[in-house]
């Protein structure tokens, strides 16, 4: 049986990790799991107490969750694109800045899903928040009140009827960080852009390692010391959370600019 994680804050604060099914996600607020994990990843997470070490274990997914920060313009796009394709889906204003969108899609299950996913999205809906697409990435369920804009709840803002969207399996383009690929400086450069608008939450994907791969793709990509480290220190700023010290900053300069 597939089953999601549940919890009440984006950081888990409760244990042992709380599995559902499917069926039962309407009955919670709070946060879920962008993915459902098998039985075999259930055990492993039940007995590791962690979401984390999941790379090799199949997740699987019918609906594709899209978060956009702050780019309603963005959003809009996206919005007239599936009405276009005519699939079926629907949006949510997240109770803050955010747009969300769940769209059905056919289902997958694999230990390549959330790459899958994360091509999709980089090539249809440019500006969406990718650190989504990790396996153990959570998301806002619906009616769940926003922690920073009291009073306000992810609400339904629009839908629309249509077709399931099938993502295609078209190989994995996107690599983990710790890939050896050789990438031409124009690239590195678009992933160092990438990693700098990436919303990286404690507890969730690493901040450390956020921050590092933004100087390292920079280094890449010939971007000037100074220039680079302005990056860093703008995403650390705007999309840390919490941010980085500066101790932990000046750690990663010396490690990647030394």
């Amino acid at each position: 049986m597939i089953k999601y994680e549940v919890r009440g804050t984006v950081k888990r604060i409760k244990y042992p990790i709380k599995l559902v099914p499917a069926e039962e996600l309407n009955n919670y607020t709070g946060f879920r799991s962008v993915y459902g994990y098998t039985s075999e990843a259930c055990d492993f997470i039940t007995s590791n107490g962690s979401t984390a070490g999941l790379d090799n274990f199949e997740v699987y997914a019918d609906e594709l969750l899209i978060d956009f920060d702050d780019a309603e313009e963005q959003a809009d796009k996206l919005s007239f694109l599936l009405r276009k394709m005519n699939i079926n889906f629907k949006r949510f204003c997240s109770g803050g800045r955010s747009s969300h969108f769940h769209i059905n899609i056919v289902p997958i299950s694999s230990t390549t899903t959330n790459f899958r996913q994360r091509n999709w999205v980089e090539k249809h809906a440019p500006g969406a928040d990718m650190s989504v697409y990790a396996k153990s990435s959570i998301f806002r369920l619906e009616g769940t009140y926003h922690q920073s804009y009291p009073g306000q709840k992810k609400v339904l803002t629009d839908e629309n009827g249509g077709d399931i969207l099938d993502i295609p399996d078209e190989g994995v383009s996107y690599m983990p960080y710790h890939t050896n690929k050789t990438r031409t400086p124009e690239e590195s450069l678009i992933w160092a852009k990438r990693l700098s608008v990436t919303h990286i939450e404690s507890g969730t994907t690493g901040r450390n390692l956020n921050g590092s791969m933004i100087l390292w793709r920079c280094r890449e990509a010939g971007v000037a010391d100074g220039d680079a480290e302005t990056m860093l220190n703008e995403w650390n700023v705007n999309y840390c959370n919490p941010p980085l010290s500066d101790e932990q900053i000046d750690y990663i300069v010396r490690k990647i600019h030394r």
